[in-house]
């Protein structure tokens, strides 16, 4: 079983680069599990895409209406253009998740290779009148088969046209197109102090990633509690 991790990423905030350092210190561990960062590079001297070590540099300016569009395209290459690859599931995550790779593992292989799409599930509602109307997996860990990404990259213009967040986009997608979400539950760290009093929790392995960010408009604390959770996992 072949998984492909894309990893949303930017340097727009100063501890996304201690985050990336997080995330290099395990993501590589697994030959069956590779994981890129995935970033818009708008300098007209470098040909993209293109991969540097472990980031998939496609042509673009970073913003936040331009994540689907990056989400879409990097799948789009690996999935169409740098193909030597057959990957059974793909992942859509972002630089503040930490992932237990094992337990992923453990997941995935109780499910069928096909119409997967699952995470942490998610009500959307109007913005106007508040009615509800679908429900979407969060975008700090998106879980798609091979052939739920294919059908999503098929019909990409539905979600292009949606134009709210990126996650809610593809949930929109997943929604017109009648693909069944399978939820499950992740961990949330906010804090140092959060992380002390839930590691013992964090210790018997049972979630399947955790989300670290930072309750704080500070966010300098994250990679620190990352660490934490990372050595906890990796132990």
């Amino acid at each position: 079983m072949n998984i492909l991790v894309l990893i949303i990423s930017n340097d727009s905030l100063p501890h996304y680069a201690e985050n990336k350092k997080v995330w290099l210190s395990y993501m590589n561990r697994y030959p069956n599990i590779h994981c890129f960062f995935i970033e818009f590079n708008n300098h007209l001297d470098i040909t993209c895409p293109v991969i540097d070590n472990n980031t998939l540099y496609l042509q673009g300016k970073e913003s936040l209406e331009n994540i689907l569009l990056k989400t879409l395209n990097s799948m789009e290459y690996f999935l169409y253009v740098d193909n030597k690859i057959h990957y059974d599931f793909i992942v859509r995550t972002n630089l503040s998740s930490i992932w237990d790779f094992d337990k992923l593992q453990s997941y995935l292989e109780i499910l069928p290779k096909h119409n997967i799409y699952t995470g942490h599930i998610g009500p959307y509602y109007h913005l106007k009148n508040h009615n509800f109307l679908f429900y979407f997996i969060g975008g700090m860990g998106i879980i798609m088969s091979n052939d739920v990404c294919q059908l999503l990259l098929k019909n990409r213009q539905i979600a292009e046209s949606f134009k709210n967040m990126d996650d809610i986009d593809i949930g929109f997608t997943m929604n017109q197109l009648n693909i069944s979400i399978i939820p499950f539950q992740y961990g949330k760290i906010d804090s140092l102090e959060n992380f002390e009093e839930t590691k013992e929790f964090i210790k018997q392995k049972d979630i399947i990633f955790y989300r670290a960010k930072s309750s704080y408009d500070d966010r300098s604390d994250e990679p620190l509690y990352m660490k934490k959770i990372v050595e906890i996992l990796y132990a």
